[in-house]
């Protein structure tokens, strides 16, 4: 009796901890991604914070290859239109905070020069990949279920994939500066227009 006492109690505590580790992991993405809508992670970042086990959020990875260096065309290019959904995916939970709240995603890149092991242990030999890691896994499984096909890396694309996995339906951002000019523009065309007309 005192034995299983004692092991209900070990195992009560080792729950805990791994609980407030997660819970920890999970207050650092959240205050990085304050900061950056996608967090730049090398090797031993992706080992503390995605190769982990009972992962209380979820993430969606960026695996690319900038440095000219390594020829990747597209990587730049790519890596650009990730950042531009970023900024979309931010807005939106600054203004929808309760749905970052039910299902907290992050969005990572993993960059060749700061993470080659990682790409070798995953058996890349081309790049650039976009993987969903659900929440919860004991270890993130690399499937073609949760690989982002390869067809085109826009932003719609990246809306497309995070609402199959996630169910968040992220609308782009458009900030109020590209807002304010394009009105300006429209409003100075009809100006024209109607001034052309009535000469």
């Amino acid at each position: 009796m005192k034995f299983g006492l004692l092991a209900f109690a070990v195992l009560c505590a080792v729950s805990l901890v791994a609980c407030k580790e997660d819970a920890s992991r999970f207050e650092k993405l959240t205050r990085q991604a304050a900061k950056t809508p996608v967090i730049e992670m090398d090797s031993a970042k992706y080992r503390q914070y995605i190769d982990v086990t009972a992962r209380n959020y979820s993430a969606v990875v960026m695996f690319t290859a900038t440095s000219p260096k390594y020829g990747c065309t597209i990587c730049q290019e790519f890596a650009n239109a990730f950042v531009k959904f970023g900024e979309s995916y931010s807005m939106h939970f600054i203004s929808h905070p309760a749905d970052f709240a039910s299902k907290p995603v992050f969005l990572v890149k993993i960059d060749a020069d700061k993470g080659m092991d990682v790409f070798q242990s995953l058996k890349f030999t081309t790049v650039p990949h976009v993987i969903f890691f659900p929440a919860g896994q004991a270890k993130p499984s690399i499937s073609q279920d949760w690989y982002m096909p390869a067809r085109s890396f826009d932003e719609e694309a990246f809306q497309s994939f995070v609402a199959s996995k996630t169910g968040h339906k992220i609308l782009p951002y458009v900030s109020p500066m590209v807002l304010y000019t394009k009105i300006a523009s429209y409003v100075a065309g009809s100006i024209f227009s109607l001034v052309v007309l009535r000469s």
